[in-house]
């Protein structure tokens, strides 16, 4: 008897479960399956890894924005730029910021050092030097400038630059200032100053100078509070001006815009 080979095909109607599906059919199976623990390490896990590498972006973008600030600012001091802020930017604002704060203060002259190195020993040692770069005087006052005097002052002269750097502020009539700088307080006296203001200008660690108010007339002179406050908010505004790394983040800024 011959076998007869009888080929049955049945065409099934069932679709196959695509794969992402059947994944997260078992993914949710896993979680719903696993304990509470595993699950909360599995979290941590995430967390943690997440947390790690937004923390490694954000400490490349810091260093990245920090080079990018250096070399922004390198080029605009040896360029002619770094100049036309001085000229056009800075020397404005500063002159009519200390035009109100002379009559604010009812001083008879505002004016600011500002502190360069313009010198080394033989060993690279530098000096620091300070000129007084601005000057405003107050004309009802009829006081003349003296701004030409205070050139080039080397501080290993005197005192008071270290006190201040220390204090932040010194404030009083002459005869106290000659107790923290005698040599300071005589160059004062000399030009008709009684009664001084001083306070400390830096940024982020780097000394700038310093913004000063004077007086020839011990009547009318506010208290030292006032003097402290006004000096304080003003040091604030003008040190931004004076410091070339603010013009240079906000030129990063505008081109990144």
């Amino acid at each position: 008897m011959e076998k007869n080979d009888i080929n049955i095909n049945i065409n099934s109607t069932e679709k196959k479960e695509p794969i992402y599906t059947h994944t997260l059919k078992l993914f949710t199976k896993t979680i719903a399956e696993a304990k509470w623990s595993k699950i909360l390490k599995v979290y941590f896990v995430a967390f943690f890894s997440i947390a790690t590498l937004l923390g490694a972006y954000y400490a490349y973008r810091v260093v990245s924005d920090a080079e990018l600030l250096r070399i922004a600012t390198n080029r605009m001091s040896s360029s002619t730029e770094g100049e036309d802020i001085r000229d056009f930017v800075v020397t404005p604002k500063i002159q009519h910021e200390l035009e109100i704060l002379v009559y604010t203060l009812n001083a008879e002259r505002a004016f600011i050092f500002e502190l360069h190195n313009g010198k080394k020993n033989t060993s690279g040692l530098p000096f620091r030097f300070a000129d007084m770069t601005y000057e405003v005087v107050n004309d009802e006052k009829k006081v003349d400038k003296v701004a030409m005097q205070f050139q080039d002052i080397p501080l290993t002269l005197y005192k008071y630059p270290h006190y201040l750097q220390k204090q932040k502020t010194m404030i009083g009539t002459v005869e106290e200032i000659e107790n923290v700088d005698e040599d300071y307080a005589g160059h004062i006296k000399d030009i008709g100053g009684k009664y001084l203001g001083m306070t400390y200008m830096s940024s982020d660690g780097t000394p700038i100078g310093f913004l000063c108010v004077s007086y020839h007339d011990l009547n009318g002179v506010p208290s030292k509070d006032l003097i402290n406050q006004k000096l304080s908010e003003y040091s604030k505004m003008l040190t931004s001006l004076l410091d070339l790394r603010t013009h240079a983040e906000k030129k990063l800024l505008k081109q990144n815009d």
